[in-house]
């Protein structure tokens, strides 16, 4: 098995790409929402739901990959662990004891000896997730919201351990990937039509299936694509037809969204893998995760002290470059130290 070289594909800029599209969505909301207009007609934001198809299409695939390239699973969930948690526990940390402290309306004696100052560290654990410290960010348009964006790790976790469980058993095989991916599907339809249904037949509370389903779904898709990669073709007309149906499925099929979930990851696969490389300078550098978690509490931070005070686009423009700086300075510090020790270990 060949693991695929960082040189040759644009999965770099691609989650660049995504975790700015995850920023542009966002600043509507912590802004005024009411500027994003298909927000306010169809209560869902394309930007920001193509941008999480990019990262867990791509990640189903790579940790597909990745698994069955050391099949070791001590190897694996270290990999996972020292990819996943430093640059969450160094932006947790910041969150609490420099943001945090720093625009609180209580008293610095009130914030420190406050109880849920130091449960929003639980965010480090990722289960549970809180979204909240004390008097931060009370009057920004989107209150007291502290990182918005952390909800989608957990999701991604429970996809690692999925794969690490598949691998260590060894059953970690297109089959089985094919059953869990069309389970998926036919889940999340399920959940639409009866979204209340699961409460009277579980113990505890499923609903959240109608969010996280469709990164799930994301997820297996790409997974089944790697167990695929020798067996489909990804030509320009087919990339052609399948953007076409995929057009169609969302706007005029019944539950479009979830045949939109497995043709997008067709898509997403075919640029990342079958199109020339885009950015050559990023290859080997990879911020992306960093702009993903740093985005929303400098967003939040930026309202807190300028609010609407100079328009719309400078808030975009001003948190893109700060939030880029802050990505690349956490993959220099902490996530490339992170991934060469990840190496090492591996060897």
């Amino acid at each position: 098995m060949n693991i695929l070289n960082r040189k040759d594909n644009n999965f770099d800029i691609m989650r660049l790409v995504a975790a700015w599209m995850v920023l542009y969505s966002h600043a509507f909301a912590l802004y005024d929402d009411s500027l994003d207009v298909f927000v306010t007609s169809i209560n869902y934001s394309p930007c920001s739901g193509i941008a999480l198809h990019i990262f867990f299409v791509i990640s189903g695939y790579l940790i597909t990959q990745s698994y069955l390239y050391r099949k070791n699973i001590k190897i694996f969930t270290v990999s996972r662990l020292l990819r996943l948690l430093p640059a969450l526990i160094v932006v947790v940390l910041l969150s609490t004891f420099v943001i945090g402290a720093i625009v609180t309306t209580k008293n610095l004696q009130e914030y420190f000896t406050d109880i849920d100052t130091y449960k929003y560290l639980n965010c480090i654990l990722i289960f549970p997730l809180k979204y909240t410290l004390p008097g931060v960010f009370e009057n920004n348009p989107y209150r007291g919201a502290v990182n918005g964006s952390l909800w989608t790790l957990g999701i991604e976790l429970k996809c690692y351990i999925f794969i690490g469980v598949l691998g260590f058993f060894s059953i970690l095989r297109a089959n089985i990937i094919f059953i869990i991916t069309t389970f998926c599907f036919v889940i999340n339809i399920l959940l639409n039509i009866f979204p209340e249904y699961p409460k009277y037949i579980l113990t505890f509370k499923y609903s959240a299936l109608l969010n996280d389903g469709p990164l799930f779904l994301a997820f297996f898709s790409g997974a089944s694509l790697y167990f695929l990669k020798d067996k489909i073709s990804y030509t320009p007309k087919l990339f052609f037809i399948i953007l076409v149906s995929d057009i169609i499925a969302w706007y005029y099929i019944p539950f479009g969204e979830y045949i939109h979930t497995l043709l997008i990851s067709y898509l997403i696969i075919y640029i990342a893998l079958h199109l020339k490389p885009a950015v050559k300078f990023l290859h080997g550098t990879d911020i992306s995760y960093g702009v993903y978690i740093y985005a929303f509490p400098i967003q939040q931070t930026y309202m807190h002290y300028l609010g609407q005070a100079y328009g719309f686009t400078s808030f975009v423009l001003t948190t893109t470059l700060v939030t880029f700086i802050l990505g690349y300075i956490s993959w220099k510090l902490v996530e490339k130290p992170s991934l060469d020790l990840k190496k090492q270990l591996s060897n």
